[in-house]
Formats: structure tokens, C-alpha cells, sequence
């Protein structure tokens, strides 16, 4: 979607990992390695997006802006917005300000704190619009 000499961004679609997972081991296929492949040169995610989540990417073509970058999305410094196609009935628009507790894996995350706080998770929401389907 986007490239200059230091910042890639990139369609991920849904189903693929951004990078080799403990998680996912049985996995061949991984964003990371496929960039590689395709520019020939090394690659360093800003953020992440879960494997069943589709969205744009930005990744660094070197370790130092990459590090600049996480620690912008890691500080609240970078505004995501997502469209989402829902099922249900909404109306208007809202807020969800729900923290989040992280679900340790025990086979991944052993050496992980257990003692984590809750991490701030906000989303202001509002409907563009509805469409009623004649599929269950």
C-alpha cells in the first residue's frame, strides 16, 4: 500500500501470522518472511494484529525507526481506527472503556509476569449504517 526507504504498510489479510508463533507452530506461512522474500531485505513490525484479524501494517525497513514506532503505539501516541461489520442491531454510537487482563498460555508463556495490570482498552464506537440479510 505504502513503501519509502524506511516504512512499508501492508494489507495482512485474516488467517495469516505476522511471525513464527509458539502458539501457531503447525504454521508455514508468516507476514514477516513473505515481505522478506518479496523486497530481499529485511523487515521489523511497529505493531502486531492477531492472526484472525485483517488490517494494515506498518512496518520499518531498520531496527531504529522500528524501535521508534513500537514505542509510539506502545505510548497511546498512534490513533487506529477499525471498521467492523457486526452482527446485532446497533444504534448510535458509544464508548466501551473495558481494561483488559491478559490470559496467559501455559505452554507459551511461562516466563511471563503473572502479576500484570490490566491494560487501558477504549473504543468509542458509532454505526454508519445497517443492512438487514436474508441469511440466518
Amino acid at each position: 500500500m505504502y513503501r519509502d526507504e524506511r516504512l512499508l504498510a501492508v494489507y495482512k489479510p485474516a488467517g495469516l501470522l505476522v511471525h513464527r508463533s509458539a502458539i501457531d507452530r503447525h504454521e508455514t506461512r508468516f507476514l514477516l518472511q513473505l515481505l522478506r522474500d518479496q523486497i530481499g531485505r529485511r523487515v521489523y513490525p511497529a505493531h502486531r494484529l492477531d492472526k484472525p484479524t485483517a488490517g494494515i501494517m506498518l512496518l520499518a525497513l531498520d531496527p531504529e525507526l522500528a524501535a521508534l514506532l513500537t514505542a509510539a503505539f506502545t505510548e497511546n501516541r498512534v490513533r487506529k481506527t477499525y471498521l467492523a461489520v457486526v452482527r446485532g442491531w446497533l444504534e448510535g454510537e458509544g464508548r466501551i472503556d473495558y481494561a483488559l487482563r491478559e490470559e496467559l498460555d501455559p505452554m507459551t508463556d511461562r516466563q511471563a509476569r503473572r502479576d500484570k495490570p490490566p491494560q487501558s482498552a477504549v473504543t468509542d464506537w458509532r454505526c454508519l449504517g445497517r443492512v438487514e440479510l436474508p441469511y440466518p
